[in-house]
């Protein structure tokens, strides 16, 4: 795996968007002040890779990751494996309960090869050929793991072998084991014989007593050591756990005050009530509805009452005209006899006129002069003279004249009378005739209109179901809009009350809120008594159990402080033990330094005593590994026992310790080199001590830098002649470590080593903020830290 370029946002130092291009850069390093953000693009590179951090003892820790004010870090890294480009992207999220990875992508050629975390995860180990722990002990030896390959477990380490070799099979190695494993036997015999009667005074045993006490002086220092962080880890916790005890008892204050309120209940029931009004109501307007129709339809089936209120209007006229045209016909024959008898009655009375103008004549013919004379007048001219009268005459009274006067005068009367009584009758009798012609043709029409209904009664009932039919629409009609008006009035009330319990449904849903970090049920949202009384049962609960939460962690505080008191007191007592007498108050790790010079003394004494018996056991225990290895080899490569994995894997680290030793002389002054123990655990051979075999774990830290450093640059640089086909490539390394701990020689000689390993093809990343290691460096990537983000920028020296 050959990185080629890194993009950094939130993540760790790196708040800001950041591009890192390693195209051109096969040796170079990562350089800046501690706290720069350095090796936080090693752990950038593995994120992008496995989703995990080196620098984290938990894998699957990855919150701290995301930048301090960020929600979210993103990481993506470009990088190639035997020459094809891959395309590597992480996304971690915060979220209530830490932090979520799942957003992951893994893409070649435009080609999506895996989509969420896991998979990405399980593609690179399947590309890289190595998990994530390999990964982080051969290619990023990471701050803090650097020893990590140096101090494994045998079967660990072989795991990691096992996964870089690709083993196979090979039955020539069996054949030729078994005859190496016979000679070695042969060899081994001869060695053991002389051992045993020559040098049998040489025992080890005053060395392994020294020994006994430097390792106990040595574990009782990394003891010391060790106890420290667990003492401030002791005191953190302690006040972590009180801190986390109170917020649950603010808790526990807040979820207690989580009660229904007293009208819930009965606004619930209203509520109900309402929308069962507005229901029914509903359905009451549906049926008032249908009713109407139904009316509706059934005056639909019968005819306009305008025509026939018209029809039964003019049969009542007909009544009425019939019955009056009987008595004006009676009228009429009245009127015409009147009219008749009042005709004769004047002809007679114009007939009676002439007779007595005759007889009146008759007298004044007789007595003309009495006549003239009766009619003179003073002053007036006399009719038969001429003359004007002077004196009227006196003559006496025509007998009878008076009488035919009278009788003139009554006839004219009569005349009169008659004439009027007759205009009076003729008057009536026209009247009676065009009452009567009135009325007859009135009758007429009648007859004519009601020719379609000619049956009042027939007219009368249709009527009658006309008005039962318009009775019964309007009173539909009526029912139906006091309905409709009753169901306006319930949906009012019904959204009045609901709008009530909106207001207490959001009421209760802010409370809910508050407590929402705690889980709270999830409100079912039917019933809100229902939904406040699972809150108010589910607050109860949850008070309890914050307040057994927070008794518990007061507990673990008071345990905590117990721990760290107790752990003071073992370290008085280990260096009791040790022979080491420190007050309370005094600083043990002093006086075990002390000790340990004075032990080591002694063990160089002891060791020029036997240095011949030494080299003689080393003979011998060489012996016995070669034929152990041969007889193994053998066995493992038979087709009954199939160990021949174990025996190569042995035969691989002994050549990486080879490799490996070689580059430790270099950088150690000849005065170490490595071996393995029986046990399979890496051990150092000194050789200004009388070549001392001690195990791997008792070197200093600068020793061990050293170390760990010698078998990751033998294991880059061998792995390719060791694998076979198919194995891992270790196409780049990366070192994080150690660089400042070493005096300007080692230093001088790490850097030229690390120089031969870069010219060899691959890539090479050291992180120091050593001057002088990073001056011999072809590029630099400069890291820098402002106030708010950290920045590389790339020099090319």
């Amino acid at each position: 795996m050959r990185p080629r370029r890194l993009e950094l946002s939130g993540f760790t130092s790196f708040k800001e968007p950041t591009e890192i291009d390693f195209d051109g850069s096969d040796f170079f390093a990562l350089v800046g002040a501690t706290g720069s953000g350095k090796s936080s693009v090693i752990d950038a590179m593995c994120f992008a890779l496995y989703g995990s951090v080196p620098r984290y003892d938990n894998k699957n820790l990855v919150a701290p990751v995301i930048s301090h004010g960020k929600v979210e870090a993103k990481v993506l890294l470009e990088f190639s494996i035997e020459g094809k480009d891959y395309t590597a992207v992480r996304v971690v999220r915060r979220s209530g309960k830490g932090a979520t990875t799942k957003e992951a992508r893994l893409e070649a050629g435009g080609e999506v090869l895996a989509d969420n975390a896991d998979e990405v995860t399980e593609q690179v180990t399947r590309l890289v050929g190595l998990s994530f722990d390999h990964f982080t002990r051969c290619v990023v030896l990471p701050q803090g793991e650097f020893a990590r390959f140096l101090h494994d477990k045998p079967g660990e380490r072989q795991d990691l072998v096992v996964k870089l070799l690709n083993l196979g099979i090979y039955e020539r190695m069996r054949q030729a084991a078994t005859v190496r494993a016979a000679r070695k036997k042969l060899e081994l015999d001869r060695a053991q014989q002389r051992l045993s009667e020559d040098l049998v005074f040489a025992t080890p045993d005053a060395l392994a007593e020294a020994k006994a006490r430097a390792q106990r002086l040595q574990d009782l220092r990394k003891r010391v050591t060790a106890a420290k962080p667990r003492l401030d880890e002791a005191a953190v916790f302690a006040e972590e756990a009180r801190s986390k005890a109170q917020a649950s008892r603010d808790w526990v204050k807040l979820v207690s005050r989580l009660q229904p309120p007293a009208d819930v209940a009965a606004l619930a029931e209203r509520v109900e009530d309402a929308r069962q009004a507005v229901a029914t109501f509903d359905a009451g307007v549906t049926e008032a509805r249908a009713r109407v129709e139904a009316a509706t339809a059934r005056r639909k089936q019968l005819p306009d009452a305008a025509p026939l209120s018209r029809a039964l209007a003019a049969h009542e006229r007909r009544t009425k005209v019939v019955a009056s045209l009987e008595p004006a016909r009676a009228a009429l024959e009245v009127a015409v006899k009147e009219q008749v008898a009042a005709a004769e009655a004047l002809e007679q009375a114009e007939a009676a006129v002439p007779v007595s103008e005759q007889a009146k004549r008759d007298l004044e013919r007789a007595h003309a002069a009495q006549h003239v004379a009766a009619h003179l007048e003073k002053g007036a001219p006399c009719p038969v003279c001429l003359q004007p009268v002077s004196k009227l005459p006196k003559h006496p009274a025509v007998p009878g004249l008076d009488e035919a006067t009278a009788a003139l005068e009554e006839a004219r009367r009569n005349v009169a009378l008659a004439a009027r009584t007759h205009q009076r009758a003729a008057t009536a009798h026209a009247k009676a005739e065009s009452e009567v012609g009135g009325l007859e043709e009135q009758l007429a029409d009648l007859d004519a209109e009601l020719a379609e209904h000619p049956d009042p009664k027939e007219v009368e009932g249709r009527l009658a179901q006309i008005r039962e039919a318009d009775r019964a629409l309007d009173e539909a009609r009526s029912a139906e809009d006091d309905v409709r008006k009753q169901a306006d009035r319930a949906r009012k009330e019904a959204e009045s009350l609901q709008q009530k319990e909106t207001k207490a449904r959001n009421a209760f849903e802010a409370e809910r809120d508050r407590v929402a970090p705690l889980g709270p049920p999830a409100a079912e949202r039917v019933s809100l008594a229902a939904d406040w009384n699972a809150l108010a049962a589910w607050a109860r609960d949850r008070a309890s159990e914050l307040t057994d939460e927070a008794t518990a962690l007061e507990n673990e505080a008071s345990a905590a402080e117990q721990r760290r008191d107790a752990l003071i007191n073992e370290l008085l007592s280990a260096c009791t033990e040790c022979e080491l007498d420190v007050a309370r108050d005094e600083d043990p790790l002093e006086a075990v330094v002390e000790a340990q010079a004075e032990v080591k003394t002694a063990i160089d004494r002891i060791t020029a005593a036997i240095e011949e018996a030494k080299a003689l056991r080393r003979e011998t225990k060489t012996l016995e590994i070669d034929q152990k290895t041969a007889e193994d080899l053998a066995l493992h490569l038979s087709a009954r026992a199939g160990r021949f994995e174990n025996w190569l894997v042995n035969a691989a680290l002994r050549r990486l310790v080879d490799g490996a030793t070689a580059i430790l002389n270099q950088l150690s002054n000849e005065q170490y080199a490595l071996t393995i123990d029986d046990q399979g655990g890496f051990q150092v051979i000194d050789r200004h001590n009388a070549d001392e075999k001690r195990s791997a774990k008792t070197l200093s830290g600068g020793e061990t830098f050293l170390a760990s450093l010698a078998l990751a640059l033998a294991l880059a640089d061998q792995l390719a002649d060791l694998a076979s086909d198919g194995a891992a490539s270790l196409e780049a390394i990366f070192l994080d470590e150690g660089f400042g701990t070493l005096d300007p020689e080692t230093l001088d000689t790490v850097a030229a080593t690390v120089e031969n390993l870069a010219e060899s093809g691959r890539m090479v990343g050291i992180v120091t903020h050593v001057r002088e290691l990073a001056d011999r460096v072809p590029v630099q990537f400069r890291v820098k830290k402002d106030l708010r983000t950290s920045t590389v920028e790339r020099v090319i020296a």
